[in-house]
């Protein structure tokens, strides 16, 4: 028999209501590719990461995901803001590629997206990358075991599963101090009817994310960088992160997020060397379900191309 969560789900799936469709990840700011995909290509070289989070610990049936993403530069090196020999901006182009799953229930949704950005120096210390991403999106419901009462008579659930095209754009501005940026996901907002006509229609709504942050140099080894996320789909209402992260030279960095609302995060993260670092956080709940569950972990770990091992002037937000 699938627990109350799983029945939720599934009266949710036929209210056509639901908000938030994307997984939730804490240390976003780590592989902002996975929110904006003008962010493709802004690592000095090829860079690998991959991310797994368990949500809501303790309750049966919590969000469980899972990403991978590759992202790399095409082009001119864009290693300086100016090339040394020319007066004209350098400019380079990024492609990047991801994948994510994320169950939930008897639900779940696996995505692939390519995606591309156009990278100019618009000053000395100013670049601006615009960026858009194509792919698919699956929907599932697997229902073995799900029933629910219909107008007073009880009935097996179908199963079913829905694959559609998606979009997404964004728009990156930074120097070797600052970023903002902004993007919307889910463009085409597709529908579907389920088979099991109870379940009713599915909209894959838009997605819009914002997000500004500055570096502070703390004497010649230490970098805090203060931001904030704002998160926005309908029907729900604006969604707030505020971060400070911590970094120290090349070796690790510890950071805070509050999460309005839903949690207070604590998270870290160390080179191991060779080109490879790894992040652990843990979410300690903030919000009405805090008495059900025990928090939520996430580990995310990442390989960098020999060539872009050091740090380059975009580090300082990642």
């Amino acid at each position: 028999m699938q627990t109350m969560l799983g029945w939720v789900l599934a009266l949710g799936l036929a209210a056509g209501a639901w908000g938030q469709q994307r997984p939730q990840y804490s240390q976003y700011f780590t592989n902002y590719l996975l929110l904006n995909p003008a962010l493709a290509g802004t690592t000095n070289g090829l860079d690998l990461r991959s991310g797994a989070r368990l949500q809501w610990l303790g309750f049966a049936d919590a969000p469980r995901s899972i990403y991978g993403t590759l992202q790399g530069r095409v082009g001119r090196s864009g290693r300086a803001f100016y090339s040394k020999t020319q007066k004209e901006p350098v400019s380079f182009h990024g492609l990047g590629g991801q994948i994510q799953a994320d169950v939930t229930g008897p639900t779940s949704r696996t995505s692939a997206y390519l995606s591309y950005a156009y990278n100019l120096a618009i000053s000395k210390r100013v670049r601006m990358a615009v960026g858009g991403q194509v792919g698919l999106q699956q929907f599932a419901l697997n229902a073995d075991g799900l029933r629910y009462s219909a107008q007073g008579s009880a009935g097996q659930v179908l199963s079913f599963a829905r694959t559609f095209p998606d979009a997404g754009v964004g728009l990156w501005m930074y120097s070797d101090r600052f970023f903002v940026g902004g993007s919307v996901l889910q463009l085409f907002r597709n529908q579907f009817v389920a088979e099991d006509a109870r379940l009713g229609i599915y909209t894959a709504r838009r997605h819009a994310f914002a997000t500004a942050g500055y570096g502070l140099a703390v004497g010649k080894d230490w970098v805090l960088t203060p931001s904030v996320l704002l998160k926005w789909v309908a029907p729900a209402p604006f969604a707030v992160d505020l971060n400070m992260k911590a970094r120290y030279q090349d070796r690790f960095w510890a950071g805070l997020s509050y999460r309005y609302q839903d949690a207070v995060v604590a998270m870290a993260g160390l080179s191991l060397g060779q080109g490879f670092d790894a992040s652990y956080s843990y979410d300690f709940a903030a919000s009405a379900l805090a008495g059900y569950q025990r928090g939520s972990h996430e580990l995310t770990v990442g390989y960098r191309m020999q060539a872009a091992r050091k740090l380059t002037y975009t580090d300082f937000w990642r």
